[in-house]
């Protein structure tokens, strides 16, 4: 072994030393990126609930003036398909919200929106009412979580990208000192 450190010069330590810097400093790159995805497709399925639910809302919103119409004017096949287009937006939104909202949040937006969709289904005003003051309620419930999920993901961005850069940095020092650190004439290892 002894031979072999006497014949490995300081340059081709420093050359070695440089190349796992490298390494760690791509190894980094890879966790931010991966992270950075994550965070990505977490974001994207929060904006795909929170589309879901406006249609869900245009939707019954729709339902509720096509109830306040006269029942001569009013078609059928119009409230139904609105309660149908607001069923379907609710379906996408529950699978999408099923990932990360607390079970008993969507519990109660499920309910509130079942109470909402069959007061529009067999129209009653008053029922239609206080349903749709239910669902509201419900609806403003899940916006304060979506928010507050929102938030956490920016954190974890910034966490993420913040230790990406000090590993970087130290990274990044380490070779600057090897590189720089000895300017003398290549000498061997112990020797």
């Amino acid at each position: 072994m002894k031979p072999f450190l006497k014949a490995t010069s300081m340059r081709r330590v420093v050359q070695c030393v440089l190349v796992l810097v490298c390494a760690l400093v791509a190894a980094l790159a890879v966790f931010n990126v991966r992270g950075l995805l994550h965070t990505e497709d977490a974001l994207d399925s929060l904006l795909r609930e929170t589309t879901a639910l406006s249609e869900v809302d245009d939707q019954l919103v729709r339902a509720g003036r096509l109830l306040e119409q006269p029942q001569e004017t009013r078609k059928a096949q119009d409230l139904a398909a609105a309660l149908a287009a607001a069923r379907t937006h609710f379906a996408a939104f529950v699978r999408e919200a099923e990932s990360h909202a607390p079970p008993p949040l969507l519990q109660a937006l499920q309910a509130d929106f079942q109470t909402a969709f069959n007061a529009y289904a067999h129209p009653d005003p008053a029922d239609a009412g206080h349903a749709r003051q239910a669902l509201n309620a419900s609806l403003e419930r899940y916006a304060r979580h979506a928010n507050a999920h929102a938030a956490a993901l920016a954190q974890a961005v910034q966490a993420e990208r913040r230790a990406t850069f000090i590993g970087m940095g130290v990274a990044l020092a380490a070779c600057a000192l090897l590189a720089f650190g000895d300017r003398a004439e290549p000498a061997t290892l112990f020797g």
